[in-house]
C-alpha cells in the first residue's frame, strides 16, 4: 500500500478553484473543486475528501490560480516545493497538475506556442523533481477535450444561444466561440501537441529520479479530459467551465485513474 501523502497540492488554473459552476456561484469556489474541494453537501467528492476517508490528513497548498497560463507553472511548483521542503522525513506529497486550459483557449494568434509551452513545463517539472520527497506523486491532468466540448453544445439550444451571444463570441475561440475550419485545425494541432508534452514530462518524472530520490507520475487522457462530460457537467453561467455535476466528474475520475483507487472505494 502506497504511504498516503502528508500533503496535497493543486497546481492549475480555474478548472481547480471551481470558477462559476452556476450563475449562483460565479467565480472562484475552491470548497467545491475537485482537488481540494471540502463542501460536504456540494456532490462533489474530492481528491482531498477521498484521502480523509482513507486516514490521511495532509496539508492543503492550493496554488492553483484562474486565468494562468503554463508560463505560470513554474511559480505555482515553487510554492508547492517550498512546503514540501518542510515535511517531516519520510513524508510524501501528492500534486495535481491541470494547466494548458488558457493556453489553448486564447484567441487563436495568441495560443501559446507548444514549444514555448514545453519550456514552461519542463520548467515547472524541473522545480519540483528537485524539491519534492521521495515516492511523491504527481497526477498529470491532459487538456480538456475542447472538440468534444464543441461538439455538445453546438447541440444543445441554450449553450449554442448562449455562446453566440457578442461578448461571448471569444470564449475560447476557436471551440466555443468564432471559429473558422482553419483556425479549429490550427487548435487541434496545438492541443495534440500540449498533450503530448504533458505525456512526455510525466513519464520523464517516472524514468528519471528526482534530486531527492524516486518520484511518481500518472498520466491517463482517456479519464483525464474530460471527455466522458454531458451538457449538464458545464457551467450554465459560461458553457465553458465544469458545473458541480461536472467538478464531481472530474474527481471521480482523477481518483479511478491513480493508485489511490486500488486501495478503497470511499
Amino acid at each position: 500500500m502506497a504511504p498516503l501523502p502528508a500533503l496535497l497540492a493543486a497546481i492549475g488554473d480555474s478548472y481547480s478553484q471551481a470558477w462559476s459552476v452556476s450563475p449562483k456561484y460565479l467565480y472562484d469556489h475552491p470548497q467545491f473543486s475537485w482537488v481540494v474541494g471540502t463542501n460536504s453537501n456540494d456532490g462533489v467528492s474530492s481528491i482531498l475528501e477521498r484521502l480523509k476517508v482513507l486516514g490521511a490528513s495532509p496539508t492543503v497548498v492550493d496554488a492553483a490560480t484562474s486565468g494562468r497560463k503554463m508560463s505560470d507553472a513554474a511559480r505555482q511548483a515553487g510554492l508547492v516545493a517550498a512546503a514540501a521542503e518542510i515535511l517531516p522525513a519520510g513524508k510524501t506529497a501528492y500534486v495535481t497538475f491541470e494547466l494548458g486550459t488558457n493556453d489553448l483557449c486564447a484567441s487563436p494568434a495568441f495560443m501559446t506556442d507548444p514549444a514555448v509551452f514545453r519550456d514552461h513545463l519542463q520548467a515547472a517539472m524541473t522545480i519540483l523533481k528537485t524539491g519534492l520527497p521521495t515516492g511523491s506523486r504527481i497526477l498529470m491532468l491532459s487538456i480538456p477535450d475542447f472538440p468534444h466540448f464543441r461538439e455538445i453544445t453546438q447541440a444543445d439550444a441554450a449553450a449554442k444561444a448562449l455562446l453566440s451571444e457578442r461578448n461571448n463570441l471569444n470564449r475560447c475561440a476557436p471551440y466555443l466561440g468564432t471559429f473558422s475550419e482553419s483556425a479549429l485545425t490550427r487548435a487541434n494541432a496545438y492541443l495534440g501537441e500540449y498533450d503530448a508534452a504533458l505525456k512526455a514530462a510525466c513519464a520523464d518524472i517516472d524514468t528519471h529520479p528526482g534530486k531527492a530520490g524516486r518520484l511518481h507520475c500518472t498520466y491517463n487522457v482517456g479519464l483525464l479530459a474530460e471527455s466522458d462530460f454531458t451538457i449538464k457537467d458545464l457551467s450554465t453561467a459560461d458553457y465553458f467551465h465544469p458545473s458541480l455535476s461536472g467538478q464531481a466528474r472530474m474527481a471521480v475520475n482523477a481518483w479511478r485513474a491513480d493508485i489511490w483507487s486500488t486501495q478503497s472505494k470511499p
